[in-house]
């Protein structure tokens, strides 16, 4: 391989297209190489193919986290724009200083539905989020639902490689490295966003 690593921040996207398929990746990966993809709740199949090969389940389409406590004053009303303040306590992933606010997120909620020893939750929704399409009424299999809706996970390899996965490209977006959120003793902070990524 010519490089190491891989970011995939085409949720949209169908096809790759020339020789980068799912296949590909998954021999990247083997390889011992990382990869980085983001989804959205609209995303087509190959992110969420990627992820799934990484031993992470995307939510269906359309699906979205909810929080309808711990939403954003932004918020539009469905409660689809959270901070979340759910790190890893593992340091070598994140240090103090990503964990210094909250992190704005909008977008599908994710899973370790076989509890995959290898995937580790890097940013995890709060005990009352759940993810599920806005526009639909709740119904019983809802797919995650409390701190098990991953918003950010990874996957590394008993060869070393790391998956990661994010299930909003937005997180990502100068908007929101510069936002304001809510903050947990009142008032408006800067976003821990940029620090995060």
């Amino acid at each position: 391989w010519a490089y190491d690593n891989l970011v995939l921040l085409a949720p949209l996207t169908e096809e790759f297209g020339g020789t980068l398929e799912l296949g590909e990746v998954v021999r990247f990966i083997d390889s011992g190489n990382n990869v980085f993809v983001a989804v959205s709740p609209e995303a087509a199949g190959t992110g969420r193919r990627v992820a799934q090969a990484c031993g992470i389940t995307v939510d269906k389409k359309g699906g979205m986290v909810q929080d309808h406590f711990g939403f954003d004053e932004e918020d539009d009303g469905t409660h689809t724009l959270i901070v979340s303040r759910g790190f890893t306590d593992t340091p070598t992933i994140l240090d103090k200083g990503a964990k210094a606010g909250g992190v704005l997120f909008r977008g599908t909620g994710m899973a370790n539905v076989g509890f995959n020893p290898l995937v580790i939750p890097i940013l995890t929704a709060s005990s009352s989020a759940y993810s599920h399409p806005p526009s639909e009424p709740l119904s019983h299999d809802v797919p995650t639902l409390g701190t098990s809706t991953l918003l950010v996970a990874a996957m590394q390899a008993k060869n070393n490689a790391r998956c990661t996965s994010t299930g909003s490209l937005e997180m990502l977006s100068d908007a929101f490295f510069n936002a304001m959120v809510s903050s947990e003793g009142g008032g408006r902070k800067p976003s821990a966003n940029k620090a995060f990524t």
